[in-house]
C-alpha cells in the first residue's frame, strides 16, 4: 500500500496551518506597527508562536511578548492554570524553564483554525 499521497497531504495540511498560523501574526505585527493597537490579544499571541515552535524559553516568550516582565508571567500562571500551558523545567539548561501548549487543547485549536482556512 502507497503511503507517499497520503503523506504529501498531511505534510500540505500541515504547512497551510503553519503558514495560516504565520500569517495571523504577521497580520498582528503589521496592525500594530500602523495603528499602535495590537488586534491580537496576548494570551493568542502566544498561543499561535507555540503552534508553530512546539515549545519556548520562558525568557524567550517574555521577551517577543510585548509585556511587561509582570505582566507576561501573570497571564503564563493564568494560562497554566486553565491547563493551556504546561510548563516544565528546560532538559538542556536546567536554568531555564520551557512552556508548551496541552496536546488537548492543540487539537481543538487546529481543528477551529483549520475550518477557517479551509472556508
Amino acid at each position: 500500500m502507497d503511503t507517499a499521497p497520503q503523506m504529501a497531504k498531511t505534510n500540505s495540511a500541515c504547512s497551510d496551518f503553519e503558514h495560516l498560523v504565520s500569517g495571523i501574526i504577521a497580520m498582528d505585527d503589521s496592525v500594530c506597527e500602523e495603528f499602535s493597537t495590537p488586534v491580537v490579544s496576548h494570551e493568542f499571541r502566544l498561543i499561535l508562536k507555540l503552534l508553530i515552535n512546539k515549545q519556548m524559553i520562558i525568557k524567550e516568550a517574555a521577551l517577543s511578548s510585548k509585556l511587561s516582565h509582570r505582566a507576561f508571567h501573570t497571564m503564563v500562571k493564568k494560562l497554566e492554570h486553565d491547563r493551556i500551558l504546561l510548563i516544565e523545567q528546560n532538559s538542556d539548561d536546567m536554568r531555564s524553564k520551557t512552556i508548551t501548549l496541552n496536546c488537548n487543547f492543540v487539537h481543538a485549536i487546529r481543528q477551529h483554525l483549520e475550518m477557517i482556512g479551509s472556508s
